[in-house]
């Protein structure tokens, strides 16, 4: 996945990704950054990602990138039952 940012610890137990705000489309919140500093050293990964360029991205994009997201953060920990969180507030908050 382009514009995006792993933290993944030895043996990872599950992982996260965090879902963006409709006000933000960074990887780097002061929040998500926070999720990766913290949660790699509990055995969780954590991927970040750049919500996709456009304006307004439809839901269901948003919703195909964040599985998209899974499955890399998985394939990279090398578990493809390895379980995941989707991790969001306000527009993040999954699909409809």
């Amino acid at each position: 996945m382009d514009n995006a940012d792993l933290a993944l610890p030895s043996g990872a137990r599950a992982g996260l990704v965090p879902l963006h705000p409709a006000n933000s489309p960074s990887r780097r919140s002061l929040l998500f950054d926070d999720l990766a500093e913290w949660l790699p050293g509990m055995g969780v990964a954590v991927l970040r990602f750049d919500r996709r360029a456009a304006e307004d991205v439809p839901l269901e994009l948003q919703a195909d990138d964040a599985e998209t997201a899974v499955a890399e953060l998985r394939a990279a920990a090398g578990n493809p039952a390895l379980p995941v969180v989707l991790w969001g507030f306000s527009q993040g908050h999954g699909r409809p």
